[in-house]
């Protein structure tokens, strides 16, 4: 449970980067 959890956390995180990255 707290393995795939972190799974979808790191995932989010990625997401977040990328858009910020893209919008710079």
């Amino acid at each position: 449970m707290m393995q795939a959890q972190e799974s979808l956390t790191l995932e989010d995180v990625a997401v977040d980067f990328t858009w910020e990255e893209w919008q710079l």
